[in-house]
């Protein structure tokens, strides 16, 4: 493969990803008055700011799953509010219901241990259904759930967190 079909293979990955959970699904939030995850996020920080990590992130446990995950239902990265630096997760809900997977849960990690080093703030804006069970359960998951963070739920804010 030349370097420009990888390079259109990318941009199409990067497109697929930005589609979030797809047009049904946003359309739905639409009705319901419901922003989605990158309209909460674009009213919450200064315009320009957002630098996002693990956008090609998706889910990693059944290859069946790699397509309708995007994003793995969490958007991440870092961003400025009045200014100052902050590292964000927003659950993105059409993207099975932003449930708790290894990926997702390596992603939000990985801002919360920049953050923590950095002294920068921590914003979660969450809406979830919970943890993606299929990916805990049996052999495959056992070990692996929830991307083997025993920080996740300790709660020990070095920084604030909101």
């Amino acid at each position: 493969m030349s370097h420009e079909e990888l390079l259109a293979q990318l941009d199409l990955r990067r497109e697929k990803a930005a589609a979030m959970g797809g047009p049904d699904k946003l359309a739905k939030r639409l009705e319901n008055d419901e922003l989605n995850a990158m309209e909460r996020l674009d009213a919450l920080i200064d315009p320009g700011t957002f630098i996002e990590t693990g956008l090609l992130g998706a889910s990693g446990m059944y290859k069946k799953d790699e397509s309708k995950t995007p994003r793995d239902g969490k958007i991440v990265g870092f961003a400025k509010i009045g200014g100052r630096d902050i590292g964000v997760v927003f659950n993105d809900f059409t993207v099975k219901g932003a449930s708790t997977s290894t990926t997702n849960s390596k992603k939000m990690g990985h801002v919360r241990r920049v953050t923590t080093e950095k002294g920068m703030p921590f914003v979660h804006i969450g809406e979830s259904t919970g943890a993606r069970l299929p990916d805990a359960m049996g052999s495959r998951g056992m070990g692996v759930s929830l991307g083997n963070d025993t920080t996740q739920f300790r709660r020990i804010r070095e920084t604030p967190w909101a």
